[in-house]
């Protein structure tokens, strides 16, 4: 997930990205954490939110292509 955190600080959100970002927060599964405050991402609504369920932070997991780490809610 290299590449999806580059992606998460240099590159201005999509309109993907904020689809994406709004159904993880509205999510069960999306889990506040301390230590991911620290981690400035473009989109605010989900700082510090990291999935319960996979344990991705979701600042680099929306930004993501890989079938493996694409999260089914957002088909």
């Amino acid at each position: 997930m290299i590449k999806e955190w580059i992606k998460a600080f240099k590159e201005e959100p999509t309109k993907e990205d904020k689809r994406r970002a709004a159904i993880c927060k509205a999510c069960p599964f999306a889990i506040h954490s301390e230590y991911m405050e620290f981690i400035n991402g473009k989109i605010k609504d989900i700082k510090g939110l990291y999935c319960n369920q996979c344990k991705c932070p979701l600042i680099a997991k929306i930004k993501t292509t890989n079938p493996k780490h694409v999260c089914k809610k957002w088909l």
